[in-house]
């Protein structure tokens, strides 16, 4: 026997399957361009790909909507999917002359999408000011118009430009509202911290931590592989500073 109460919840709480019958987009429909002040291709170790989702939080206009993405060398995949409205918008970044790292992070904090994706030579950091209410935005458009074309990149672009010494193999990000602050581990054992204000006017801090052995033997690990010796996450409630 189903209650009143028990009915109420099913209502609320319903499992359902929806299949998305095509697999990744080969071509984009659009391509941006992204420099990145490497001096030449700083692919110097081998990187690998990455491939992950992204859920647009509830009660947003876009809380029907979620993203797939995936890094291929210095490109960095992006489609858009409904679970309202058939659609299959797809954006592709190139970040020209440096690799993509395992480590881009997508986040919605103060009514705007945060993208950042961490290359070999730099970090970059995209933001897209999401409308407040469907009135202003229609629930067919898609999330990509936020962004500008390439001849608007530094609008809603950002980056800075890595100077301490090693070679990256992999970050970790951590979005606050205040900052992007970003853990680079590279292949010779050191690490890089990066504090990244949203306030354009304040300065982005780099700091180089050369000896990780003591985190080595915090995190118990036992082998000299930098590349799987290590893990480093950024903490997230370190980046509201």
């Amino acid at each position: 026997m189903v209650t009143l109460i028990d009915q109420q919840v099913l209502e609320v709480i319903r499992d359902a399957e929806v299949t998305f019958p095509s697999t990744y987009i080969s071509t984009p429909a659009r391509t941006i361009r992204v420099p990145t002040d490497a001096p030449v291709l700083s692919q110097t170790v081998e990187v690998h790909s990455a491939a992950d989702t992204f859920t647009f939080p509830g009660g947003g206009v876009f809380n029907d909507r979620f993203l797939v993405w995936r890094t291929v060398g210095q490109k960095l995949f992006i489609e858009e999917r409904s679970l309202k409205n058939t659609m299959s918008n797809s954006l592709c970044f190139h970040f020209t002359r440096s690799s993509i790292l395992p480590g881009t992070s997508f986040s919605v904090f103060c009514d705007a999408l945060v993208l950042v994706v961490p290359t070999q030579s730099s970090i970059h950091r995209f933001v897209a000011h999401l409308p407040k209410s469907t009135q202003s935005y229609d629930e067919t458009h898609s999330v990509f118009a936020l962004f500008g074309d390439e001849s608007c990149l530094g609008q809603f672009h950002e980056s800075h430009l890595i100077v301490s010494q090693g070679h990256p193999t992999r970050a970790s990000i951590a979005q606050g509202p205040n900052a992007t602050k970003a853990v680079y581990l590279t292949m010779e054992g050191y690490l890089v911290h990066i504090h990244m204000p949203i306030d354009n006017a304040c300065d982005v801090e780099e700091t180089l931590l050369k000896d990780a052995g003591i985190i080595r033997r915090i995190l118990g690990a036992g082998s000299s592989d930098s590349e799987s010796a290590l893990d480093v996450c950024a903490l997230p409630g370190n980046a509201e500073r």
